[in-house]
């Protein structure tokens, strides 16, 4: 029962980011990390850790920096496309 635990905590994120839901998908990433994570009584598959510490970190950054890279990348576009 435990691998099919772990699963779904990665997968509940991801199915929160394909929802658009970015807060609630970090919080499931932040319990998988406090549940799998470094020094947790539970055993992380590698792979899987990998990937929510990466996905963990890019949404952050996309909650405090007002955006996803690819909205980021649309503003950078279009400001350089009111200059020509």
């Amino acid at each position: 029962a435990e691998p099919l635990r772990e699963n779904a905590l990665w997968l509940l994120g991801l199915s929160h980011e394909g929802l658009g839901r970015a807060e609630d998908a970090l919080s499931a990433y932040r319990r998988y990390t406090q549940d799998y994570g470094p020094g947790a009584a539970r055993r992380a598959t590698p792979r899987i850790l990998a990937q929510v510490q990466q996905r963990t970190t890019e949404l952050e950054s996309e909650l405090e920096g007002g955006g996803s890279a690819w909205e980021r990348f649309q503003r950078v576009e279009r400001a350089k496309s009111a200059r020509r």
